[in-house]
């Protein structure tokens, strides 16, 4: 674990000496909880993992506990935790056989109960399509996700749209396809998607046109009570700057990004 401490933008790396901290793993998902930080999934010697770990941000230890039910199998998820209640919302993701024979992308919705540490798979009317590597957000009782891709093989297929759902609506839930003003964010996976108030931002992010990743350097905002898009015009150099799969956050209306991956020969811009 690395500490950044965002007044003196001084990184350190945390000692992990627990016996229950996770081994080496990639493409899990995290989620701030209180004093604590939820780690869940993500992938380790070409398996797909479903553990379930804690990490106390005071004390710096670790807790693994084991989950009552499983929901199918998947990596390139994501998951969120909806303020004020003991729920997770997980959307979506990827999942491929060992063998490789076997691969498809997902399109649907579970809650995991902090309280009990069970699944429970939400009925929702008009999904997305199926996909992963994409972003979720919640703002009050709705939940939002934009972008990711749909993986076939070698290829990916990126998206640009956004959907929402009411996670009040017990019955006749249904996802809603959001026809926004504004020109939309191009199509992209990989992208870091972070809520201050009412607005959604996207920064950066890739696509792959005619077999080539394409990356981005940009930043974009959603108002969802305006239901408008508007991009930002940023400074610096868009090409060495362009990057997916990085980290980020905001603190004191800061945004903060960490890491990431950049296009080796540096040849794509936006």
């Amino acid at each position: 674990i690395l500490e950044l401490n965002p007044d003196d933008l001084d990184v350190r790396v945390m000692e992990m000496v627990d016996k229950n901290s996770p081994n080496s793993i990639s493409f899990h998902r995290t989620v701030k909880y209180g004093e604590k930080i939820i780690m869940y999934g993500g992938q380790n010697e070409n398996k797909i993992s479903n553990r379930y770990y804690t990490y106390n941000t005071i004390t710096g230890v670790w807790t693994s506990n084991p989950l009552k039910n499983k929901m199918p199998e998947r990596e390139l998820f994501t998951i969120v935790h909806r303020a004020g209640t003991f729920r997770l919302y997980i959307f979506g993701g990827y999942y491929c056989s060992g063998d490789l024979e076997v691969e498809y992308n997902l399109n649907d919705l579970y809650i995991l109960h902090l309280d009990t540490l069970m699944f429970e798979r939400v009925e929702a009317s008009s999904p997305p399509e199926a996909r992963c590597h994409h972003t979720a957000n919640v703002i009050g009782s709705t939940m939002y996700v934009f972008g990711g891709c749909k993986i076939s093989y070698l290829s990916k297929q990126g998206f640009n749209d956004l959907h929402k759902i009411d996670l009040d609506a017990e019955e006749n839930c249904a996802w809603q396809l959001v026809q926004a003003q504004g020109k939309a964010p191009e199509p992209r996976y990989g992208h870091l998607a972070l809520h201050l108030g009412k607005y959604i931002l996207v920064n950066g992010g890739r696509d792959m046109i005619d077999n080539k990743d394409l990356y981005y350097w940009d930043l974009w905002v959603y108002d969802t009570l305006k239901n408008v898009w508007n991009e930002i015009d940023l400074e610096g150099d868009k090409v060495k700057l362009a990057r997916a799969f990085h980290g980020g956050c905001i603190w004191e209306h800061n945004l903060f990004i960490f890491g990431g991956k950049f296009d080796k020969l540096n040849t794509a811009f936006r």
